[in-house]
């Protein structure tokens, strides 16, 4: 998680401050940060698919649950049904 934190924080400085002071007219400075960019999202896709992976895992869950739940309140449904 430090990683992460450390990217983002690297993240913003370059978005927020670097880009600031960078030459946009000056080709060489131009893919001097598209390299740094590039490099960055090369380190960020591995969080970034891991945070996809757990929200998959999440909705799963939920579907499960709601499966479950589901059942459960038909269930209770019948068996008031078959009590009255």
């Amino acid at each position: 998680m430090a990683e992460l934190s450390d990217l983002v924080r690297e993240r913003n400085w370059l978005i927020h401050s670097s880009v600031a002071d960078v030459d946009l007219d000056s080709v060489a400075n131009c893919k001097k940060l598209i390299s740094l960019l590039d490099e960055q999202d090369d380190r960020l896709k591995p969080h970034y698919l891991s945070l996809v992976r757990f929200i998959g895992n999440i909705q799963v869950a939920q579907q499960e649950l709601f499966k479950q739940l589901e059942a459960h309140l038909r269930e209770s449904v019948r068996a008031e049904g078959d009590a009255a």
